[in-house]
């Protein structure tokens, strides 16, 4: 009589071929729909409660952060430029004293903190050639203060900020780096929308100051000029640059801000000098 001898089943017996990568995919479609979830969540709720912030209450909150300026000692050029944001900012805020700052910075930029502090930069100031056209660029920053961009912004990425570095600790810093690239290319994508609405802020701003918007496309005729004497200062006219750029092409920002001047019969007059 012989004996009976058990055989170990095979692994696989009750698991069929590509059974391992589907659960696993499903696992990975299950998470990254939580994780959306949790990114609409907080970056909704927080937009919704910064968006309700108003431009003077977030500008007397941060006033507890910043000290005075002191303009006394600036030079003429840098005063002016100072009255003039000052004189553009009084056409929307009465209680708002816009701070203005100065950088040693030699790449031509100019933006607006959260709070209402605008920072011009020393390679602005040298490229620029009219008032009109830093009165522009003045009520395009003034625009992003309006319309709540800055603290809109922050409200935007702050969800997806949180999800990353979670991702980032679990993996031991493997998956984190991919989803920050995702979201990189969203939100420049979207601070890109931004500019664009800005720019048309400037517009109205530029033409309610003078009674005309001459020199609103005098500075990116500049900057255009100026990248192909810097090379650093990168501004390559084409699609990828573009789409990764946070402000439009500047070829393209000329073209809509000129569209816009003429589809609203916006009048052109000559502009007031400006020299640094």
């Amino acid at each position: 009589m012989s004996s009976y001898s058990p055989k170990t089943p095979n692994e696989t017996v009750n698991y069929t071929e590509g059974s391992f990568l589907a659960e696993f995919t499903k696992k990975i479609f299950l998470l990254l729909f939580f994780l959306a979830i949790i990114v609409f969540v907080i970056s909704f709720s927080l937009k919704s409660f910064l968006s309700g912030i108003s431009p003077e209450k977030e500008f007397t909150l941060a006033s507890q952060f910043y000290t005075q300026e002191n303009y006394e000692n600036l030079p003429q050029s840098k005063l002016k430029v100072v009255a003039l944001v000052k004189g553009l900012s009084s056409q929307y805020f009465e209680n708002i004293d816009i701070r203005v700052k100065f950088s040693d910075d030699e790449l031509p930029n100019a933006f607006m903190m959260i709070g209402g502090t605008m920072t011009f930069t020393e390679g602005f100031l040298k490229l620029a050639k009219s008032e009109n056209e830093i009165a522009f660029v003045a009520c395009h920053e003034l625009g992003h203060f309006n319309e709540r961009h800055i603290i809109k912004n922050m409200g935007n990425a702050v969800g997806p900020a949180i999800v990353i570095a979670l991702l980032d600790n679990l993996s031991g810093g493997g998956i984190g780096p991919m989803f920050s690239s995702g979201f990189n290319l969203y939100q420049l994508n979207y601070s890109r929308d931004l500019e664009s609405e800005a720019d048309d802020f400037a517009l109205s701003c530029l033409n309610k100051y003078y009674g005309h918007v001459g020199g609103a496309t005098d500075f990116f005729e500049h900057i255009k000029d100026y990248k192909t004497k810097i090379d650093s200062f990168s501004f390559k006219e084409n699609k990828v640059t573009d789409f990764l750029s946070t402000h439009p092409n500047t070829l393209e920002r000329i073209e809509d801000i000129n569209a816009e001047i003429k589809n609203k019969k916006l009048d052109i007059q000559n502009t007031v000098p400006y020299m640094y």
